[in-house]
């Protein structure tokens, strides 16, 4: 991606970081961000990008699609959704797209899979759902609504306020759109604007030691 957009030769400069978005590098660069566009299939993944928006007071566009089988070969829903997340507004787990125990659950799979193992064949937790298969003109028009959602931001151009699409979602099945109202903050509204706390967003998994400081 970093080589196409390269040779577009827009004057667009790249920067790579080759790190899980869980790791304190990945955190500190993001937090250096204007705006985030999220495009993850992992809950873990979409829910610090959310955390991480509010304590640095940064706008949050996340993207997600999802693709629902009969279990015969056949598809029963394909859509996808948008989700504004203000930096004092509601947050993905207030708008149910994340669930604790997945989260919990993808939390441990990735710091400790043996013991992810261990509890999930307990029964103390539920398994992370594996990355859904989608289609790329499905991902792409999904990716084209996020960034459309952006200018709307800046330059209001709709009829209706933003505030009717602080999430938009799409079936390809029923070729409608829906779109939900902005709801009151909840989650992590005593959070806002906490910025470089220590450890990085309150987080104690991402604690740094004297050599990565």
């Amino acid at each position: 991606m970093a080589r196409a957009i390269a040779a577009m030769d827009f004057a667009t400069n790249v920067e790579i970081i080759p790190e899980n978005v869980a790791s304190p590098c990945a955190v500190k660069a993001v937090a250096e961000c204007d705006v985030v566009f999220g495009c993850m299939d992992g809950i873990e993944g979409r829910h610090l990008l959310n955390r991480l928006a509010v304590f640095c007071v940064l706008p949050y566009f996340d993207a997600g699609v999802r693709l629902d089988e009969d279990g015969q070969g056949g598809i029963v829903e394909a859509g996808g959704a948008v989700f504004y997340v203000r930096p004092d507004g509601s947050t993905l787990q207030d708008r149910n797209v994340d669930d604790y125990e997945q989260l919990r659950a993808a939390g441990l799979r990735r710091t400790d899979p043996a013991a992810y193992k261990k509890q999930l064949n307990a029964g103390y937790i539920r398994g992370v759902a594996e990355d859904r298969p989608a289609v790329i003109s499905i991902n792409m028009q999904m990716a084209s609504s996020a960034v459309n959602e952006f200018p709307a931001r800046l330059h209001p151009y709709g009829w209706d306020d933003n505030g009717d699409f602080a999430t938009v979602r799409t079936s390809f099945i029923q070729g409608v759109n829906y779109r939900e109202v902005e709801a009151p903050p909840g989650t992590f509204f005593r959070h806002i604007g906490k910025a470089d706390v220590r450890p990085l967003l309150s987080m104690p998994e991402l604690s740094e030691t004297e050599e990565t400081t």
